[in-house]
């Protein structure tokens, strides 16, 4: 006799969503991939759902309560940051200015499509019909100057220098070194 009892919220909807005409291309993904529950250490750093394009790992205090459609929905929308292959496309952007720029569009999309998700999800409407790189630009642009970063007076044409610039420069004191040893500028391990 067939037990349903024995399988989680994440089995019952990883069948909700291989088994529905509408995301066929994307449940030949979804099987090729570890699909599964956070471990408590991964939860630490995934409060929701994440993806690397090998594995698909859900927090379970999150995915559990989630309506059936959300959780389809859930499940879409990471499949989808592996088919537009964001993990690959990403290079040396900001991961979580990048993941939130996915977001944004894969959201949208599916929204369109009348997919149901988690009401807490990134779909803002002005980032309609753009790249994931446009979003991510935006994002970028909006973010606040760091606080470190010596703004430029004014006043001046030439860029001011950072507390970093000039460190290892000067002169020392007489006596110092052996014979032959200078004194100079650069990186490097010494012996």
């Amino acid at each position: 006799m067939f037990n349903t009892g024995k399988f989680s919220p994440l089995d019952k909807a990883k069948s909700r969503f291989v088994t529905n005409k509408r995301f066929r291309f994307y449940a030949v993904l979804l099987m090729k991939m570890d699909v599964r529950y956070a471990t408590p250490a991964e939860e630490m750093f995934c409060g929701t759902a994440g993806t690397d394009g090998r594995k698909m790992i859900f927090n379970r205090s999150f995915f559990d309560p989630l309506t059936q459609g959300q959780q389809v929905g859930l499940i879409a929308h990471e499949v989808e940051h592996v088919a537009r292959k964001h993990h690959l496309r990403r290079g040396e952007k900001d991961p979580s200015l990048w993941n939130e720029a996915g977001d944004h569009v894969i959201n949208l999309d599916l929204l369109s499509d009348s997919v149901e998700l988690p009401e807490d999800g990134l779909w803002d409407d002005r980032f309609k019909e753009m790249s994931t790189e446009a979003v991510y630009k935006v994002l970028s642009d909006e973010q606040p100057a760091e606080p470190d970063e010596p703004e430029q007076p004014a006043d001046t044409d030439f860029p001011v220098p950072s507390e970093e610039e000039g460190e290892g420069q000067g002169e020392g004191e007489s006596g110092e070194g052996e014979s032959g040893q200078g004194q100079g500028q650069g990186e490097g391990e010494g012996e």
